[in-house]
């Protein structure tokens, strides 16, 4: 916890009971009770408890009561320094001639530079001697000036501030504040330091500018070297780099133009207006010089025209009936500090508006190359932006089922859904009515090979019928995955039914789909149709094919089933994995080798010798070929399942 004297004063007596009882609330809400009151009205004073009030014990050597490390005398109201002055017990700080030296700790200084720190010394004791009345005489009905000076040597450069008081005819100045820097070690120009003085000036004058008691007040900065003026309001084009540096900030800049006429304290819209020039002419000198000197490529097509010492777009915009601000821009560098601060102020005036919100405002007075990838650059560094822009995790995909990284007899394990409804027609005569028709896909869970059925109604008898057909053709299927269709559950329970009901006809169908096929029948959980996504990407595939070959005609049944027996093949016929540019078509892996042994489609295949194979070898081959067919779709297909796609 730190604690410390609190230093404040009011216009009137009113002013300052109610900043003391503000500052009494404020503190007692933190468990804090002020004590050593003491001010420069007696009549105020008296208002006091004795409790309150600064004890004799606080005195410093009979002069007043310590304030902020400076001695208080509250009868004449001004300001004692309390120098206790003992070389040998209290740290001094180094000269900087003492450094130039770079000489060791122990070894004895120069006779002239002992000269010198006795000097210092005896500066130092004529402290106790300074008085410095605590009131600047500012009020609020008088008229207030404050008047900056600047000045620089080889040694040091400093600023000083001064507050001139007019009231009733009476002239009051008063010493402000003031600032010193010891120059660089690395020897510099005068007008160089003369400059960092203005700087300095500068910022001084801004920190005051802003106070409450100088709100009204009018400014004048004064320098005695026309080098640094000239430099202030020339053409920064023609600035070096430590000249352009100096000002990086629009307000200093703003207030150091002052340096060539008083105007009032408030920095006026104008005056930001030329300070953002100013500030755009120091970029463009800085990080555009070559540019300026000899046009280049990169601008030539902006026609850049120099307009007040600044580099702006001619353009073809003449004709145009905006401003001119509009139709020429001034033209920033893509990469300099100027370009990010007004970026992130539109982006901040726009309510935090995106990209093209933040180019259309900034085009209105600056072109900048490249402006959306810089503009998004910078906005995508926001953190108000970034915590609503931030993507929810969400919840990782799970491993893949069994079934689907499992070799296995083709079809062994399906997934089932429907498609449709298709319009169909009876017959080809004129005046047929039509008909709903739909399409009843399967797809093996490990190798991606599909089966297409056109069904003829989405009821559960149909769908018996068309799962008959699969399995005759494919094979007995073991597992049957598909999501709570109607038709799907109502397969499942009629079979059911079939079985309880215990008739010759029902019992023999059960018989083949229960208990020879031995099917087992797998729903997806309700409300997640993401299980399912294997038949649903080939419910996709079929009607890509479908939709562009049937288009607005009507098919009969025989021309639609027909149809999909060639969508059938050729959705069997593609890769399972990105096939190298080196493979034959015939060596691609795709799901027709393991139905048919070869690509569903093959133009002009070269006749095949007949060889006089046994029985036995013919078995061996086919049995060959599944074994590398699987072998195959463990290296090369069964790895790019790895990733996940979420």
């Amino acid at each position: 916890m730190y604690m410390d004297d609190v230093l404040s004063g009011a216009w009137d007596v009113g002013l300052v009971k109610q900043k003391r009882d503000q500052l009494s609330v404020l503190f007692a809400s933190g468990g804090f009770s002020l004590a050593k009151w003491m001010n420069n009205d007696s009549d105020l004073l008296s208002t006091f408890s004795s409790e309150s009030l600064a004890k004799e014990a606080t005195l410093k050597v009979g002069l007043g009561f310590s304030v902020l490390g400076l001695v208080w005398e509250p009868r004449k109201d001004v300001f004692h320094f309390n120098v206790s002055f003992q070389p040998l017990a209290s740290p001094v700080t180094k000269r900087k001639s003492l450094w130039l030296l770079t000489k060791e700790w122990d070894v004895t200084l120069p006779a002239d530079e002992v000269e010198k720190w006795r000097a210092f010394e005896d500066d130092l004791k004529g402290l106790t001697s300074l008085v410095i009345p605590r009131w600047n005489g500012v009020m609020s009905e008088a008229l207030i000036e404050l008047h900056g000076f600047a000045d620089a040597s080889k040694f040091a450069y400093a600023a000083v501030l001064y507050v001139r008081v007019i009231y009733q005819g009476r002239v009051r100045v008063n010493l402000l504040a003031s600032k010193t820097k010891v120059a660089p070690l690395k020897t510099q120009s005068i007008p160089r330091l003369e400059l960092c003085a203005a700087h300095l000036l500068a910022k001084l004058v801004a920190s005051f500018a802003s106070t409450e008691d100088f709100v009204s007040a009018k400014i004048h900065l004064w320098s005695d070297s026309k080098t640094t003026l000239h430099w202030i309001h020339g053409i920064p084009a023609r600035w070096p780099v430590f000249v352009a540096n100096r000002f990086a900030d629009k307000s200093n800049v703003a207030l150091t133009l002052r340096f060539k006429a008083a105007t009032e304290n408030r920095i006026s819209v104008d005056e930001l207006s030329q300070a953002t020039l100013q500030a755009c002419r120091m970029t463009q000198s800085a990080l555009l010089a070559e540019e300026i000197r000899s046009v280049s490529l990169s601008l030539r097509n902006l026609c850049p025209v120099f307009v007040d010492g600044l580099l702006r777009v001619g353009g073809r915009l003449d004709n145009a009936h905006i401003s001119d601000d509009c139709k020429h821009q001034v033209i920033l560098p893509a990469k300099c500090r100027l370009v990010e601060l007004l970026i992130d102020h539109l982006h901040k005036r726009t309510l935090h508006g995106g990209t093209r919100l933040v180019i259309t405002h900034l085009r209105q007075s600056f072109w900048i190359p490249r402006v959306t990838r810089v503009v998004g650059t910078h906005l995508r560094k926001c953190i108000v932006c970034l915590r609503y822009r931030a993507a929810t995790t969400s919840q990782p995909m799970a491993d893949l089922p069994a079934v689907r990284v499992t070799p296995s007899r083709l079809f062994e394990s399906s997934g089932v859904d429907y498609a449709g409804p298709f319009r169909l027609k009876a017959s080809n005569h004129r005046g047929n009515l039509s008909y709903k028709g739909y399409m009843a896909i399967f797809v093996c869970m490990a190798t991606k090979a599909v089966n297409l059925e056109a069904v003829s109604s989405y009821d559960t008898a149909s769908f018996i019928a068309a799962f008959r057909r699969f399995t005759s053709r494919r094979g007995p299927c073991l597992h049957l995955y598909s999501d709570r269709g109607t038709n799907f559950v109502g397969a499942d329970a009629e079979l059911r039914r079939m079985h309880n009901k215990g008739s010759e006809f029902y019992d023999s169908i059960f018989t083949q789909l229960r208990d020879q096929q031995g099917t087992t029948w797998h729903y997806n959980p309700p409300g997640s149709p993401h299980f399912g996504g294997l038949w649903e990407s080939g419910v996709k595939s079929v009607k890509h094919h479908l939709k562009r070959m049937i288009g607005d005609s009507l098919l009969t049944y025989e021309e639609f089933a027909t149809l999909l027996a060639q969508i059938e093949a050729v959705l069997n016929s593609r890769p399972l994995t990105p096939p190298a540019e080196s493979l034959e078509p015939e060596s691609v892996l795709t799901p027709a080798y393991l139905i048919i042994g070869a690509p569903s489609f093959i133009i002009n295949e070269p006749p095949i010798k007949s060889e006089n194979l046994s029985t036995l070898e013919r078995w061996q081959r086919i049995t060959l070929l599944t074994q590398e067919f699987w072998e195959r779709w463990s290296k090369e297909y069964l790895l790019t399942l790895q990733k996940r796609g979420k």
